[in-house]
């Protein structure tokens, strides 16, 4: 095959369920090569993680803000191409936003922003840039749904008229009742997670999917969130009423 794809990680190190899948897709057809990271906060900890994962330490960056820098120092050829931006939900935005102001593709995970106006002046550098940004709405890429899709779009299933999307994750369950471990997970601070915990992190993906395979688009939406303590600022879930084009709902 030909030159790989020079990859750089931002986050997803340790412990961190998305580094280990975004890691894992890059190696399944053998396309991608990972050449730089910043993993973690602590320098130490970020090169002893790339040295557990088995991957060179002479780019693995101290900060973001320093890789960009040194990348750029480096021949084209040599430097990286894209970057899979893996950390909390504050950082999405001016990680992309930069790496794309400085000739870099971005792979990035949802929610690509925490505001509708970021997302906005994003949409815009990128027109700019001309760079590629993907969002790590996955589950599109499966045979399942694009069957699905396709099934729908030939009319094996009639007229749509009704639409059920459900998505469960019990992760939090241990968590959630614990007043002291809710203040250590950065998805429950608004700070870091931004306005939606469950919906920003899971919701979106029902989204994407309605409309993915229905070819529909969602014009309005009626939320109601469940936050199950007072002293709990973030949802832990929620039901959405949706309306669709062609007064589907």
């Amino acid at each position: 095959m030909g030159k790989k794809i020079k990859l750089g990680i931002l986050g997803g190190g340790g412990d961190s369920l998305i580094g280990v899948l975004h890691r894992v897709a890059s190696q399944i057809n053998d396309n991608y090569e990972i050449v730089g990271a910043v993993f973690n906060p602590d320098f130490e900890a970020n090169v002893a993680f790339a040295k557990e994962i088995d991957i060179p330490t002479n780019r693995i960056y101290k900060d973001f803000d320093t890789l960009v820098e040194e990348e750029l120092k480096l021949p084209k050829e040599e430097r990286i191409q894209v970057c899979s931006v893996l950390t909390p939900n504050f950082l999405h935005f001016p990680m992309a936003k930069k790496l794309l102001e400085n000739g870099f593709h971005v792979i990035c995970e949802k929610p690509m922003t925490t505001t509708y106006e970021e997302a906005v002046i994003l949409q815009d550098t990128l027109e700019k840039a001309k760079t590629v940004f993907a969002v790590t709405h996955t589950y599109t890429g499966y045979p399942m749904v694009r069957q699905m899709r396709e099934m729908i779009k030939a009319g094996a299933l009639g007229k749509i008229h009704k639409v059920d999307a459900q998505y469960y994750q019990g992760w939090i369950n241990s968590i959630i009742h614990d007043k002291a471990k809710r203040s250590t997970v950065w998805r429950l601070d608004p700070k870091k997670a931004g306005i939606s915990s469950c919906m920003g992190d899971i919701g979106v993906h029902a989204f994407n999917m309605i409309e993915y395979t229905t070819g529909l688009k969602i014009k309005s939406i009626l939320a109601d969130f469940n936050y199950l303590y007072e002293d709990n600022q973030m949802d832990v879930d929620g039901t959405v009423l949706i309306r669709m084009d062609k007064h589907v709902k």
